[in-house]
């Protein structure tokens, strides 16, 4: 396979998404522990709370990077170019933008469960 083929490289951006997805949850959990450990009051690793920030909003933003060289990806395997005069595929603009809805229901359906409760 060449290094430019399209599947491998969707393939790399794809585990890169995973990679980050794990990272943001990691940093997720040690904020929230360290939070609990303050409610309890210890402080002790509460100077690490903006690392821990620091990380996630870093994971984020790779995150959100990693999403558009995908989609720049796709448009090129397509044989257009992003932001070009390209008639606009509404069908795929609405996919897309109900994948990223779904996606934010099921962070605010987790979000809004009660503790223990993970269905």
């Amino acid at each position: 396979m060449a290094k430019n083929d399209p599947p491998m490289q969707e393939g790399r951006v794809l585990a890169r998404q995973a990679h980050l997805g794990v990272m943001l949850n990691r940093s997720i959990d040690e904020i929230e522990r360290v939070i609990a450990d303050i409610e309890k009051g210890d402080f002790s690793e509460a100077s690490d709370l903006p690392r821990f920030k620091r990380d996630m909003v870093s994971a984020a933003k790779q995150l959100r990077e990693a999403e558009i060289e995908l989609d720049a990806q796709r448009h090129r395997e397509k044989g257009r170019v992003p932001g070009a005069d390209a008639p606009i595929d509404f069908n795929a603009a609405r996919a897309a933008i109900g994948r990223r809805l779904d996606r934010l229901r099921r962070t605010e359906s987790a979000e809004e469960a009660p503790e223990g409760d993970e269905g």
